[in-house]
Order: C-alpha cells, then sequence, then structure tokens
C-alpha cells in the first residue's frame, strides 16, 4: 500500500511540473539566451517573448533541461532584478520557476526583427532571424553625426548599391553635389544584412562593426561599406588601418556617368 501511495505521489509530482515547464525541441534553436539571473535590471521592449529554463535541473524527469511558460509582454518590461528567487519575483514574472533554488537563464524569442533590450543599462541587442530583411527607406535628409536608431531593421542592400571597402579602413567623402546616402551590411552580397541607410556629409567614416554606423543586424560575415548612388556622383578616398590614403574613388550618379 505504501509503495503504490508513493508512486501515485511521484505521478502527481510529474504531471504537475509538466504543466510548468518544458522539455528542449527543435523550436528552441530560434532562441537567444541573454543572461543568467542576476542582480542586474533587464528592460525587454513591447511584443518580446521571453522563457527561462535550466539545461540540467535536478528535480525535472532525468534530471534534464526544463524551461517556464513563454510570456508574450505586451509594453515595455522592466525586470528590477533579473531574479526568479527576489523578493519581487512574484510581480515581475507571470511563470512558475521552473527549478526553484538553481540559476536559470533568461531567453528571448527571435522574430524577423531585431530586438534592443538594456542589460544593466547597456543595449543587447537580439538578432532577426537569418534571412529576415525588410526595403528600408532611403533617408531625404542629413544627420550630423549619425546615431542608429533605438529600434534597429533589418535592411536589404538596396538595388544597385555600390561596394566602398569592408572592416578596418575609413572613409572620406570629397565632394558633395547631392546627397551621400552610405549603409553598412554584413554576409555577402546575397545574404547581405545592412544597418539602416544614413546620409552623410564630409565627415571621415570609420567601418567596421563596433564603428558609426553599427554593427551587424542579423547577419554573419565581414562587413563592407556601401554608398546608394543619388542623381550626381561623388568622390571618396580610403584610408587604411596603416594611415595610407588611397586614390580618389568616384561613384557614378543615377543621371550620369562616373568621370
Amino acid at each position: 500500500m505504501k509503495l503504490i501511495k508513493a508512486l501515485q505521489l511521484a505521478a502527481c509530482t510529474l504531471a504537475a511540473h509538466a504543466q510548468v515547464v518544458r522539455v528542449l525541441t527543435g523550436a528552441a534553436q530560434t532562441w537567444v539566451a541573454v543572461t543568467s539571473e542576476t542582480t542586474a535590471n533587464l528592460t525587454i521592449p513591447e511584443g518580446t517573448t521571453y522563457d527561462m529554463g535550466i539545461a540540467a535541473c535536478p528535480t525535472a524527469p532525468n534530471g534534464g533541461a526544463v524551461w517556464s511558460l513563454s510570456v508574450t509582454v505586451p509594453t515595455v518590461t522592466t525586470f528590477a532584478p533579473l531574479n526568479m528567487g527576489s523578493a519581487v519575483s512574484a510581480a515581475q514574472f507571470p511563470i512558475v520557476d521552473p527549478c526553484p533554488g538553481r540559476p536559470k537563464k533568461f531567453r528571448v524569442l527571435q522574430t524577423s526583427s531585431v530586438q534592443v533590450l538594456t542589460l544593466a543599462g547597456q543595449p543587447f541587442n537580439i538578432a532577426a532571424l537569418p534571412g529576415s530583411t525588410t526595403s528600408c527607406t532611403i533617408p531625404t535628409a542629413e544627420v550630423p553625426n549619425p546615431v542608429l536608431p533605438a529600434v534597429l531593421t533589418n535592411c536589404a542592400l538596396p538595388v544597385g548599391a555600390v561596394p566602398m571597402v569592408g572592416d578596418g579602413n575609413t572613409v572620406t567623402v570629397m565632394t558633395v553635389a547631392s546627397p551621400v546616402i552610405l549603409i553598412y551590411c554584413t554576409g555577402t552580397v546575397a545574404t547581405a544584412m545592412c544597418n539602416q541607410p544614413l546620409m552623410f556629409g564630409t565627415d571621415p567614416i570609420p567601418v567596421g562593426i563596433n564603428a558609426m554606423l553599427g554593427g551587424p543586424t542579423g547577419g554573419a560575415g565581414a562587413g563592407t561599406l556601401y554608398a546608394v548612388p543619388q542623381v550626381r556622383e561623388f568622390t571618396y578616398t580610403v584610408t587604411n588601418a596603416a594611415g595610407v590614403v588611397g586614390a580618389v574613388v568616384t561613384v557614378a550618379g543615377t543621371g550620369k556617368t562616373g568621370a
């Protein structure tokens, strides 16, 4: 009789556990681990889908990986701190702790757009799903000291864009008779993921993942700076990492051929 009751209790415990956690599946490949539980704050944007879990939980079946049910937040949400065991956890997390007493990972579901989180006061970008791009608007006004928007978009490489130079160089626009639209992309032309196109004047432009134009927005591979031709041509020079300045290069305009 005692053995039967023990088996019934174990079955009930497993059933209850199964209602609030889930095991890792193939869909987990679309999730990005942001951080383990921490005393720091984490802010996620509206529409973010997250979950929390652990790769090996002693109380889980076979001691394997378990994850909470996923949650999609309807508004910008801040976890202060990001810790399910904190005194404010009940108000912060509308989910059951999948493995109490053990440090868990906070994951975010990838989407077709880049998601910008803030962890301990610093931006934390979740790349978009590979191949997810959209046609981004070409700017119509110059932006002094360009800064990427807070919410990034995976821009597709515009048709007709002209490759200028790769990472580790500096571009200086020489002549500006019409708007100069530049865009930074990672990956090859066929798989390029680009930041929002920006209009530039004659300021030197460092080229690289951590430079003025920001990092990749979902692509992979080396970065390249492209020009998006406008009506008139413009010229530029490239200064390499050793400080050597190359010859003047002309980007032909759409209304005339280059000189």
